[in-house]
């Protein structure tokens, strides 16, 4: 069963749920092709694909309320974030032998 967290803004209360498989894939997609450019627009895709808030309303988001949500979606998806962690050397080192092999081919 996938986590989650309420978080209160205010008047409004939002649930912040696990990120699925899919939607990890889909945002990892979405770095690899540069994404929106800058940091804050991958994290308001991150929290949008936790929250029912869309892109734009997290951009709406004062900081210390991006804070709280954030709080929250590091909290859930403490899982992934510590896959990740783990994954990350070892990806780039596949990718960086996948290009060079490509390369001298």
């Amino acid at each position: 069963m996938r986590k989650e967290k309420r978080v209160s803004l205010g008047d409004r209360e939002l649930t912040v749920r696990e990120l699925t498989i899919r939607a990890i894939r889909e945002l990892a997609a979405s770095v690899e092709e540069g994404g929106e450019g800058d940091v804050f627009s991958e994290v308001a895709k991150m929290v949008s694909m936790c929250t029912s808030l869309s892109e734009e309303e997290a951009l709406e988001l004062a900081p210390s309320e991006l804070k709280q949500v954030w709080q929250a979606v590091r909290e859930v998806n403490a899982d992934f974030f510590e896959l990740a962690s783990d994954l990350a050397a070892p990806l780039a080192k596949a990718r960086k032998s996948s290009t060079n092999s490509s390369v001298s081919s």
